[in-house]
């Protein structure tokens, strides 16, 4: 008789604690509810996990919040789209302002991406000129290639150094080398990416735009030369427009990925609700 009425009383509890514990989620779920409403996502997830936490037992209650925290995330994704969508304008609207101070070349039979330098730099207006090209892709991924016409040295690395003082920066081993011959006469192309390859070299120019500097291509010899001013003033240039374009590219990338979010988020959506009408047509 004495375990009986103790059971009674331990359901009596568990029943009043059940209770509690659905008032509690409810009053936590309105609240979600309401920074959902005012677009205060961060307070809405906060609200949605501790109904979670605080009230276990509130089942029914817990399933209504993983909706509603699905629908957070739906907004979240799409105001993050509307975001990256403005700065988009923006970078685009600054690309328009300089595009027109680069030449764009693209050959369609072997590149997947063009490439932009300035008009002074063009190979084709420049034969057997030994010169510092600056160029950058599409995706602002920018490049330094030396140029070396004459007697082949077999050059794979740059070294720029300021006259002043002697200070320097030298790039790493250049992994796009190639020579050609054209009615006697060998180029050398040895290529760095600024970032990887070049050993800071491009920053290097462009901190001293001012300066004399000389550049030195190493190799089985040496050859060694004044950095021209047309030359710097390229780099400095190239160096701006990469700057545009790489923050493009990583907009569109993080752009890819929130609409890639949206997707799985909706995809979810839909299978809780089939799984929904699939109880209630029982």
């Amino acid at each position: 008789m004495r375990t009986t009425i103790m059971l009674a009383v331990l359901a009596m509890l568990a029943m009043a604690s059940c209770n509690n514990q659905d008032k509690r989620a409810e009053a936590l779920y309105a609240e979600a509810e309401t920074m959902f409403e005012q677009k205060d996502y961060e307070a809405a997830k906060l609200m949605i996990d501790s109904i979670k936490t605080s009230c276990p037992k509130a089942f029914v209650t817990r399933k209504r919040a993983i909706g509603l925290m699905q629908r957070v995330e739906l907004a979240e994704q799409q105001r993050s789209i509307a975001y990256l969508d403005s700065l988009t304008q923006v970078w685009l609207e600054e690309f328009d302002k300089i595009k027109g101070n680069y030449k764009y070349r693209r050959n369609p039979e072997y590149q997947d991406q063009g490439t932009f330098i300035v008009p002074s730099q063009d190979l084709a207006a420049n034969n057997n000129r030994t010169m510092l090209v600056a160029s950058t892709d599409e995706d602002g991924v920018m490049r330094l290639t030396s140029v070396l016409i004459g007697k082949p040295i077999d050059h794979h690395v740059i070294k720029v150094t300021l006259k002043t003082d002697d200070t320097f920066a030298q790039t790493g081993r250049s992994d796009l080398y190639y020579t050609s011959t054209h009615l006697g006469v060998v180029t050398e192309k040895a290529e760095f990416e600024v970032g990887r390859t070049d050993g800071g070299v491009a920053d290097f120019i462009i901190i001293n735009r001012d300066k004399q500097l000389t550049i030195e291509c190493q190799g089985t010899k040496t050859a060694k030369r004044q950095l021209t001013k047309q030359e710097t003033d390229a780099v400095v240039s190239v160096h701006q427009l990469a700057g545009v374009l790489s923050n493009l590219h990583s907009i569109a990338q993080q752009k890819a990925e929130a609409e890639n979010k949206i997707n799985f988020i909706k995809a979810r959506m839909s299978e809780s609700s089939g799984a929904v009408k699939a109880l209630d047509g029982k």
